[in-house]
């Protein structure tokens, strides 16, 4: 039960802070003179939930293996769950390093691959809840 309270509440933080983080790097596009303080706030939150996103991996590996004895025979919803969140991760993980290297001095995402990937992101959490929803409601 522990591990899928954890689990609820680190999709919560990330998600949000997926959308948070969205919104607040769309102002900083708009605003030269806020910018500053606005990327310091997204690389906050984007830590935030790129933590989040380890913590679902670790609760929910240990509910898997525990409730399921790691078995691949789930279904396909699972497998579309899995394939979401392994994307979700990847691409979150990318833009998190390239915002840690940007705030050094390094080249900051282009603004149309942000909101590209931002809207991928969004979308592959949207299918990997729903995918999780289908598989593990009775």
């Amino acid at each position: 039960m522990l591990f899928k309270i954890l689990h609820y509440l680190a999709f919560s933080v990330a998600i949000g802070g997926g959308v948070a983080s969205m919104i607040l790097g769309i102002r900083a596009s708009k605003n030269a003179d806020a910018a500053p303080h606005l990327r310091g706030a997204q690389r906050a939150i984007g830590t935030g939930a790129i933590l989040a996103i380890g913590l679902l991996w670790i609760t929910g590996l240990a509910m898997w293996i525990g409730s399921y004895g790691a078995s691949m025979a789930l279904g396909g919803g699972f497998h579309v769950k899995l394939a979401a969140a392994t994307l979700l991760t990847v691409l979150s993980a990318y833009v998190f390093v390239r915002g840690k290297n940007a705030a050094k001095g390094g080249t900051p995402l282009p603004p149309k691959t942000a909101r590209l990937i931002g809207a991928t992101t969004l979308s592959l959490a949207v299918v990997a809840v729903s995918a999780a929803v289908v598989t593990f409601s009775g």
